[in-house]
């Protein structure tokens, strides 16, 4: 079984990445946490849960819906099997 590696990151590859597609609207906003084993060396959190302005930062205390992830991962768990 090959590990497959991952990229290298920086917080600012990070940054630019989310900024990019809340940008293009291809969603609103997210949240991110990256890690190396047990330390975790970037956590934040994107986007505005209303547009279009006043844009109002979402906070730690976001809750986000993840419904439209079961999809993905129900069928992305079937085809593995």
């Amino acid at each position: 079984m090959t590990i497959l590696e991952m990229p290298e990151l920086s917080e600012p590859d990070i940054d630019r990445c989310f900024s990019k597609y809340i940008g293009k609207k291809t969603f609103s906003g997210g949240a991110c946490v990256a890690s190396v084993g047990e330390r975790i060396f970037h956590r934040n959190i994107y986007g505005s849960p209303a547009q279009p302005p006043p844009v109002k930062r979402l906070g730690f205390d976001a809750v986000f819906d993840l419904a439209s992830l079961t999809k993905v991962l129900a069928t992305g768990i079937g085809v593995m099997h």
